[in-house]
């Protein structure tokens, strides 16, 4: 890759002169000590042309050898204006060189550019943008509790509760028929998570809308599947026994979980900076 042509000012007549040129073709004035690379640093100033050039104006009045280099330079001609250009200068110049620039920003009202300010923003913005892209953290561990930790707790808690209450469900066979029928949609919510945090992991097209479905239809599943045993407590007149409260108080219990439990994921997935760098906004 080729190094980059950095034209600079001659310091007694003004001339535009290369940085390897030893003497000023314009007046003769030696460049030979002028334009050694570690002699020299950078500031970055604004790109607009009008502050750019009463820049260079008062640098000029001031006698003050300064370059402004050629890629930079498009910051100005072609490419958008607001980024900040390299000013180069001599080391020793430097509090001239910012007392002038200072002066001109405090008349104007512009905001001084401070360089390792900027450098150290922009790499802080890099890497804070590399860090939250991916499925990882807690979208990582969404897609764990839809695709192992629920069906894992729903199917082992299934089998207990139909041994433990397969008599009192013979009672009542309506019950029985909405419980039945309440364990089938439990189980079809269960493949559905499953593929929702499938297609989340592996990063595919509109996962983040089918996930918001999915919690939109389990948020509708739980609070009618809770109205209805309540609906068929009601009808069947059942009195409430320390056993019944006590199936009624878990019931609520897992109503209120489950209800905290769709509103935060959709808060998530809703305001997550990781998943709008991952999905897109």
């Amino acid at each position: 890759m080729e190094s980059e042509e950095v034209e600079y000012q001659c310091s007694d007549c003004g001339a535009s002169v290369q940085s390897d040129t030893e003497k000023c073709p314009n007046c003769g004035a030696s460049l030979e000590d002028s334009f050694k690379e570690d002699q020299l640093t950078k500031i970055p100033i604004p790109s607009n042309p009008s502050d750019l050039s009463t820049i260079r104006s008062l640098l000029d009045e001031n006698k003050i050898e300064y370059s402004i280099d050629q890629n930079s330079m498009g910051s100005v001609f072609g490419l958008p204006i607001g980024h900040p250009v390299n000013l180069w200068i001599r080391k020793d110049k430097i509090k001239v060189v910012n007392e002038i620039i200072n002066s001109f920003f405090e008349q104007e009202n512009v905001q001084i550019f401070d360089t390792e300010s900027f450098i150290k923003e922009e790499n802080k913005n890099d890497e804070k943008t590399d860090q939250l892209i991916g499925v990882h953290g807690w979208l990582l561990f969404f897609c764990i509790t839809l695709i192992f930790l629920s069906p894992l707790i729903n199917l082992v808690s299934i089998i207990p509760y139909l041994v433990e209450d397969y008599y009192f469900l013979k009672s009542y066979p309506l019950l029985e028929l909405v419980t039945y029928a309440d364990i089938l949609l439990s189980l079809a919510l269960l493949v559905f998570g499953i593929y929702v945090g499938i297609k989340i992991w592996t990063i595919r097209p509109n996962a983040i809308k089918v996930a918001n479905s999915f919690l939109n239809v389990l948020l509708v599943y739980v609070i009618i599947t809770s109205l209805l045993i309540f609906l068929f407590y009601s009808i069947y007149n059942i009195k409430f026994s320390t056993e019944i409260v006590g199936l009624i108080g878990n019931m609520i219990r897992e109503t209120v979980y489950s209800v905290l439990y769709v509103f935060i994921w959709k808060l998530y997935l809703k305001n997550s900076v990781r998943v709008k760098n991952t999905f897109g906004g």
